[in-house]
């Protein structure tokens, strides 16, 4: 079976190609003005990881939207 992240039906390589996609995007997270902030939203005796995005020079409460990717679509999350 083909994996749509890398297009290999090596399994193997499925780690390293998330590894790197998942520094690409802190990489990215971490230079948004302001930087994001990771949070852990708890879910079922764990956690699920996201990044909270906040509009410059404004601080407080805020509405939130929460977006979550499909299983179709790349992933951010370990």
């Amino acid at each position: 079976m083909t994996r749509p992240l890398d297009a290999t039906a090596d399994p193997q390589r499925l780690g390293p190609v998330f590894g790197k996609h998942r520094h690409c995007f802190d990489r990215f997270a971490a230079g948004w003005d302001p930087p994001a902030e990771q949070v852990f939203i708890p879910y079922e005796g764990g956690s699920l990881p996201g990044y909270l995005f906040s509009p410059p020079g404004i601080a407080g409460a805020l509405p939130i939207v929460i977006v979550n990717n499909g299983s179709d679509g790349p992933i951010n999350a370990v």
